[in-house]
């Protein structure tokens, strides 16, 4: 793999393999307390984590908003854009009027 400068992968890899030791040299690893261990491994082995659902029927009532409300801006921007038409032809009329 070329990189903008002409270098190949080779020496991508060697400066990775350099990055690694400097990163191994210089972190320590830190070990975890006993509390923070047991009370992660009693939450992990708990009850699941579920997702909660909304009730059926305001999923309903909340879509039929959404379609309610996307209907009404598309018939809006149907009169937006009609007015601007005709709006614009009555223009080119008036000015082809006074030619």
């Amino acid at each position: 793999m070329k990189t903008l400068w002409g270098s190949s992968k080779k020496v991508e890899d060697e400066s990775f393999q350099e990055l690694e030791y400097y990163l191994r040299t210089v972190l320590k690893p830190v070990e975890p307390r006993a509390d923070f261990v047991s009370d992660l491994g009693a939450r992990l082995a708990g009850a699941p984590y579920t997702k909660q659902r909304l009730p059926v029927r305001l999923q309903y009532a909340l879509l039929a908003a959404a379609g309610l409300i996307s209907s009404l801006i598309i018939v809006i921007t149907g009169i937006r854009a009609t007015l601007t038409l005709l709006g614009a032809m009555g223009l080119m009329r008036h000015i082809k009027g006074q030619m």
